[in-house]
């Protein structure tokens, strides 16, 4: 059974190859899907106009945060 983990750049388990092919997997899934023009909205609310409420609206009806600790 595996432990899977996050992996922070800079540490030994740190694959850029692996950490590039997860992100392009990502943002193919994210386009195919059409997510794309939402994401971007969400990103001009949140660190170009900086509202709140418009950033909110890009997000679903009830938003949450989780937190999870890490050592």
């Amino acid at each position: 059974m595996s432990n899977a983990s996050f992996v922070l750049p800079g540490s030994d388990a740190f694959d850029y190859a692996t950490e590039v092919i997860s992100h392009t997997r990502s943002l193919t899934f994210l386009k195919k899907h059409e997510w794309s023009a939402i994401w971007d909205e969400h990103t001009v609310h949140k660190f170009g106009t900086r509202s709140v409420e418009h950033t909110m609206s890009t997000m679903v009806q009830e938003p949450y945060a989780s937190h999870i600790t890490t050592v």
